[in-house]
């Protein structure tokens, strides 16, 4: 595991800084811990981090509103959704993954189900939007199969089956999606990389570094930064197959 102490020391050593015990020890040491964050930023926006990406299950709102659920606080983006939609008796799960439909879309669809279904099949509730209150339809005499989101807060589904459960249950989903990984500006702040990632936020940092700091070029640095961006293009796995360039599929000009 490495510490944002030590990468500021490995950095320092790099543009021939001063040695410091504490980020905090020198302003030269502080500005390396701003110019890792920096490039820790970038690392973390880059597409398919995978450091940052996790399974997680949605939290229920309740029997007021069985089909509504919650993404949790520190999840800040939602790949899919997937429900258990195993009937009783059975002992092992039977994962759906949930369509996504925009909110226009689900609203239409829900609007509808008055017109289609006997009135015992379906139910409804008030939810306040941007100071409106938008009456949502949903089944409950089903598994759902489509879900939206209100304000990337809220998750809104189509519908719960009433005969097996009260409301839509968190043990039942399975999520995944983008955890918040936030950059905490202290000694021992330690780096949530794997060791290939890592490497790359100290040659990144030790470059910036040289730019900013120094007012000139690290080669040695920026060679290697370099070498690793290019090699997470293609190689973004830790399990599993490493996907390189070699196994990619042709479609050049013959």
């Amino acid at each position: 595991m490495t510490t944002l102490l030590q990468i500021v020391q490995d950095v320092l050593e790099s543009i021939d800084g001063d040695e410091v015990n504490s980020i905090g020890d020198t302003l030269e040491a502080s500005s390396v811990a701003g110019v890792v964050k920096s490039c820790f930023d970038a690392i973390l926006l880059t597409k398919d981090n995978r450091e940052a990406q996790l399974p997680f299950t949605l939290t229920a709102y309740g029997v007021s509103k069985p089909v509504l659920m919650e993404r949790p606080d520190d999840i800040i983006s939602v790949d899919w959704i997937k429900y258990d939609i195993r009937e009783d008796g059975d002992p092992y799960p039977q994962w759906r993954t949930i369509e996504y439909l925009n909110i226009k879309e689900f609203l239409e669809y829900s609007q509808n189900l008055p017109g289609q279904l006997d009135t015992t099949m379906f139910g409804s509730f008030i939810q306040n939007i941007n100071g409106s209150n938008i009456t949502f339809y949903y089944r409950k005499d089903t598994e759902p199969r489509f879900y939206t989101t209100i304000d990337d807060k809220l998750i809104l589904f189509d519908a719960y089956n009433s005969v097996t459960e009260s409301s839509l249950q968190e043990s039942k989903t399975t999520c995944f999606g983008t955890y918040n990984l936030e950059f905490q500006k202290n000694d021992g702040f330690i780096i949530p990389f794997d060791r290939k990632t890592t490497l790359q936020l100290i040659e990144d940092s030790k470059a910036r570094a040289s730019i900013q700091l120094r007012q000139t070029q690290n080669p040695a640095a920026e060679k290697v930064a370099r070498r690793l961006h290019v090699r997470s293009q293609f190689d973004n796995r830790q399990v599993g197959p490493a996907n390189t360039y070699e196994n990619r599929t042709g479609y050049g000009r013959k």
